[in-house]
């Protein structure tokens, strides 16, 4: 049998984070989160479900801004060495793993046979009503709408033997694996057939909002090369700040009725009640920690560089005479000594050690 780890990158996920670890360690032996400065109630349910006694692993996330990339990579690593999983899932809280067919998602995972990575099918799913997935209701199991046409893109599924082996990066978004060479030598293999992620990127208009308006400044401030697109969130993010409300359905995509009833399972949620979002709250939260993020890294940038002599008088290990620098006073003869004046017969056979370094 093998070991099935899943990895994700999880920010104010409250309304679907239950729904989401219960379903994923439905065919996972492990989760590894990384919760990156969640403001709502999705660490409270994280840690809930941990005590419970699912094999869920939480990690931290230090920065404020945008670090999927590298929180990913990080995760992918950490799942192949220190856990030693078989295949690796990495996915976002709002995809979920389904069978196409009749076999469980697990036994596809089992039969699966991939070189190094494979891709998964990105679908995007919908709740029918405009209202959205009620709270503390399992997120697949409301009326869904299925879009007829698959999103552009893939995920994967990635061997661990390989990251064990090569230790290859994830690029934003969870698309490809990345070797040397960056996102030209990027690998994302064959798509496997019976599994596709359901991809709720609505769930209601709350959710929405204060998934735009948090995520584009976090964005923003990571300044990497896809800054710029930052993956649509900057358009949703100018629309809400005019005081529109993004749609359920906004594009020409063709959309079908679908069940997943019969084909994963319902679990019970015990957690996710009240769990509709504040965005001002969220807003001002993730606000304030780009702010102090901006001041620390202004302040480290600014450390003057300070040089330091230290005088040593030989002997076998040349250790820095420090401690008794003040004691003989030798502090005053520096001056002398950097202008190249000998200001003793002490220190006629002296010889110094420069060190540079910040100030604190």
């Amino acid at each position: 049998m093998r070991k099935i780890a899943a990895i994700v990158m999880v920010k104010n996920e409250m309304d679907i984070i239950e729904s989401f670890v219960r379903h994923t360690l439905g065919f996972a032996d492990l989760l590894i989160v990384a919760d990156h400065k969640s403001t709502d109630r999705t660490r409270e349910i994280l840690e809930a479900l941990k005590e419970e006694g699912l094999p869920v692993l939480i990690e931290d996330v230090a920065v404020a801004r945008h670090a999927q990339a590298e929180t990913m990579t990080r995760l992918l690593w950490l799942a192949a060495d220190e856990h030693q999983a078989d295949l690796i899932v990495p996915l976002d809280a709002d995809e979920f793993l389904v069978p196409t067919g009749e076999a469980a998602v697990r036994d596809v995972l089992e039969a699966l046979t991939i070189d190094d990575v494979c891709s998964l099918r990105w679908q995007r799913y919908l709740p029918q009503s405009d209202d959205g997935i009620p709270a503390g209701v399992f997120a697949l199991s409301v009326p869904l709408l299925r879009a007829k046409e698959q999103e552009q893109g893939q995920k994967i599924i990635v061997r661990g033997d390989v990251v064990r082996r090569d230790h290859p990066g994830l690029a934003e978004g969870n698309h490809m694996i990345l070797r040397e060479g960056g996102m030209a030598h990027g690998e994302h293999g064959d798509f496997c057939d019976g599994l596709e992620l359901a991809h709720l990127v609505w769930r209601n208009p709350a959710q929405i909002c204060s998934k735009y308006a948090v995520g584009w400044p976090n964005i923003a401030g990571k300044y990497g090369l896809s800054t710029p697109s930052g993956g649509g969130y900057q358009g949703v993010f100018e629309r809400i700040r005019r005081g529109e409300t993004p749609k359920r359905t906004e594009d020409d995509r063709a959309w079908e009725p679908c069940s997943l009833a019969g084909r994963v399972p319902f679990p019970t949620l015990r957690y996710s009640e009240n769990t509709i979002p504040n965005v001002l709250a969220n807003v001002m939260a993730a606000s304030e920690a780009l702010a102090a993020e901006l001041a620390e890294t202004r302040a480290l940038a600014s450390q003057p560089l300070v040089t330091t002599i230290v005088p040593y008088l030989g002997g076998g290990d040349r250790r820095p005479l420090q401690t008794n620098c003040f004691k003989h006073r030798w502090h005053r003869r520096w001056p002398r000594i950097i202008r190249g004046m000998k200001s003793s017969s002490l220190f006629s056979e002296a010889s110094f050690l420069v060190c540079s370094y910040r100030m604190p």
